[in-house]
């Protein structure tokens, strides 16, 4: 009876081991590599909004509002507008009296064979016929944060909300928890220095982005999907893979920053909703 007893308690030791080491069985590679290839392409997006040139601004030098941009005219009892424009550079804008229609004059101190609307100080102001006056919204003011800029606000994501959102569904929350800290809550060094958070959504009316962070890449890597293979460790809920990437990173044995092919490994992690990236992509 004893010796049955331990052959039966064997036997269920050896089910169970079997069992374990099933579950840790990574998964057929073919299963989940066209996932692995679409987390990898939809990391660039959100490698740019935390690590790259981030979402796009309103141009500081050219939306921000200034007193002396509006001028009046004395003798013609007209307001005008000073715009800056790269073909012609000083552009008087006023609106005709009669035709209540914009009128665009080209402000240039050399002399023409066309006819001068106006002449004063040495300036000569010419007629511009069918200009296209560039769209210009002027969102900054003296009220501004200087260490803030303001996100256009017809860019994809306009809170830190729905970037949180998109990058939930490539990274893994774990990844994402450091990322997180410095992106929206900003940190202060050991010798004092301040980090600004890379995105705020504190201003009433638009959504933010800090002008004193630096890019950690000009360019993307690049990546060859052809040569991805799972490698050691892996299991079940996670997988390594090696790939040759093409873009700037240490090379440690010339203990420098290149750019260049070389093999990288990336991580990912089963999480509760599906495959996410546990490693870098940029």
């Amino acid at each position: 009876m004893k010796a049955y007893r331990f052959i039966t308690a064997l036997l269920c030791l050896v089910i169970a081991a079997t069992a374990l080491a099933s579950c840790s069985k990574p998964p057929e590679f073919s299963t989940v590599r066209d996932e692995f290839i679409s987390l990898i392409e939809a990391s660039v997006e959100v490698n740019d909004i935390f690590f790259g040139e981030g979402l796009p601004v309103y141009d500081r030098e050219e939306s921000t509002w200034r007193e002396d941009m509006l001028k009046f005219h004395e003798e013609s009892k007209t307001y005008y507008y000073i715009l800056s424009d790269e073909s012609y550079g000083t552009v008087i804008k006023y609106i005709e009296n009669e035709t209540k229609k914009n009128v665009y004059l080209h402000k240039t101190d050399k002399k023409s064979d066309g006819t001068a609307v106006y002449e004063a100080d040495g300036y000569y102001y010419y007629p511009i016929s069918d200009y296209k006056e560039k769209e210009v919204h002027y969102v900054y003011d003296e009220k501004s944060p200087a260490n803030y800029d303001y996100v256009r606000t017809d860019a994809k994501y306009q809170s830190i909300a729905s970037i949180k959102e998109a990058a939930a569904k490539v990274y893994t929350p774990e990844f994402l928890e450091t990322v997180y800290k410095t992106a929206f809550e900003g940190i202060v060094s050991d010798v004092g220095g301040v980090v600004y958070a890379r995105y705020s959504d504190s201003d009433d009316e638009f959504f933010m982005k800090s002008n004193k962070f630096e890019p950690y890449f000009t360019e993307h890597t690049t990546y060859d999907f052809s040569t991805m293979e799972m490698t050691s460790p892996s299991r079940a809920d996670y997988v390594n893979v090696t790939i040759t990437a093409h873009g700037r990173h240490f090379d440690y044995d010339k203990a420098e920053i290149v750019t260049e092919s070389y093999q990288k490994t990336l991580k990912f992690v089963l999480t509760e909703v599906g495959w996410r990236l546990d490693s870098p992509t940029y």
